[in-house]
């Protein structure tokens, strides 16, 4: 017999509520039928009041409860920051504060003049080509089709081309 077969241990995952609802009402069924399963939830329900009714008025210390969830693993104790995980994060905050003034430094008045007041437009993404064009476009669906349409010129761009045949050029 397997634990998942023992008829009482089954009594104890019922009271507990780890039954699914059509195994306890399986379950209920079993009880009623049998006498000793019955006694036996008996028994378990009258243990759970009585240890409700003697829970300690005073809850352990924090201390006790940390050590107890350390020692089964419920929470580790938190390492001590290094000297080079500071460095590092100061480092990576230079880094992305110089990336972030070099982004607003780098364009010219007129870029800081589109991003201050940007066009009234419905294109929400765009696609750079080959040839330093865009492709604009408004659903995410377009989008798709334009990288799609960006891949096929630059595959025909490296693809050898017959004298005389030019590469060809983006639909829009």
């Amino acid at each position: 017999m397997t634990q998942a077969d023992d008829p009482f241990l089954l009594v104890h995952a019922y009271c507990d509520g780890e039954l699914d609802p059509a195994n306890a009402l399986a379950f209920e069924r079993r009880m009623a039928a049998d006498p000793r399963l019955a006694a036996e939830r008996d028994r378990i329900v009258a243990l759970k009041r009585a240890m409700t009714r003697l829970k300690p008025a005073a809850l352990p210390p924090a201390a006790l409860r940390s050590r107890v969830e350390q020692a089964v693993g419920l929470r580790r104790r938190a390492g001590r920051p290094t000297w080079s995980a500071l460095a590092a994060s100061v480092g990576l905050a230079v880094i992305l504060s110089t990336a972030a003034t070099w982004s607003v430094l780098a364009p010219g008045r007129a870029g800081l003049v589109a991003a201050l007041y940007p066009a009234d437009v419905p294109f929400l993404y765009f696609v750079a080509q080959p040839d330093g064009k865009h492709i604009f476009s408004a659903t995410y669906v377009e989008h798709l089709a334009a990288i799609q349409r960006v891949k096929q010129l630059r595959r025909a761009a490296r693809a050898p081309q017959p004298p005389g045949r030019a590469p060809p050029t983006p639909r829009r």
